[in-house]
């Protein structure tokens, strides 16, 4: 069942959508819902009244067309549309389901149009300074025990042992940099947070991947050993001092 704060954030995006658009917008007037429309705006009605919860099954796809008097292929095309945003998912053989929720796949057409509008790395800078050193600043606040930061320490060790290593590939690099900072996010207990924090490595990706390209130049290790520090002593100024460095190393490749 979802929220009670969940509900009401989509009643508001279903009813205020335009305050967001820009005042000179004017949308184009439809006279009527498509077929297609009909179905899609059906689902999302039963979900927001509790009608429909994560892991329920639709009606089979005659029995849907029947109820909504649409064709049955208006309900596929409206189901497939619906599976694409992440909303439902069809398992072969047992029908179609309400899903319990794939945030990042939500999130992937931020993450296109963000790439799409091919931001520069002096951008993605500040919104990864953004992200990060609120992500260090709730954990402080959370106060991560000593078994979870010798974890980490544990994580960066095999990143030093790995890049001392003959068989270092930078695409491997990248993704032990980015696990610790995810593994990281994921401690502050908010999916919405790690998931657009996601979307933002995944734009910095191949700019981290050009970074790393010379080995004598990556300072990953020092640079997370002074994040764990700062989380051990549960300090905020040491936690920005890190976060300031490690991006400036990282952008500096592009300057």
């Amino acid at each position: 069942m979802l929220s009670p704060a969940a509900l009401q954030y989509l009643r508001f995006m279903d009813s205020n959508l335009f305050y967001f658009l820009p005042a000179d917008f004017e949308p184009k007037k439809k006279l009527r819902d498509s077929a297609k429309d009909i179905v899609v705006n059906h689902i999302k009605n039963q979900i927001i009244e509790n009608k429909l919860n994560p892991g329920d099954r639709l009606p089979v796809e005659g029995d849907l067309a029947l109820q909504l008097q649409v064709g049955r292929g208006s309900v596929r095309e409206a189901i497939k549309e619906l599976q694409s945003i992440g909303v439902v998912d069809i398992q072969r053989g047992e029908g179609t389901f309400i899903t319990k929720g794939d945030l990042f796949k939500a999130l992937q057409p931020l993450l296109f149009s963000v790439i799409l509008s091919r931001l520069d790395s002096s951008k993605i800078y500040e919104l990864r300074f953004m992200f990060e050193l609120s992500i260090l600043n709730s954990l402080i606040e959370r106060q991560l025990s000593l078994s979870t930061i010798t974890h980490f320490r544990n994580e960066v060790r095999n990143m030093q042992e790995y890049m001392a290593g003959s068989s270092f590939d930078k695409q491997d690099f990248v993704k032990m940099d980015y696990k610790f900072h995810s593994d990281l996010a994921a401690y502050m207990d908010n999916d919405l947070a790690k998931g657009l924090y996601c979307v933002i490595l995944s734009i910095a990706y191949p700019f981290a991947e050009e970074a790393y390209a010379d080995k004598s130049n990556i300072t990953s290790v020092e640079d997370h050993t002074i994040i764990l520090d700062a989380l051990e002593r549960r300090d905020k100024q040491l936690a920005r001092e890190a976060t300031e460095k490690s991006l400036h190393n990282w952008i500096a490749h592009f300057s």
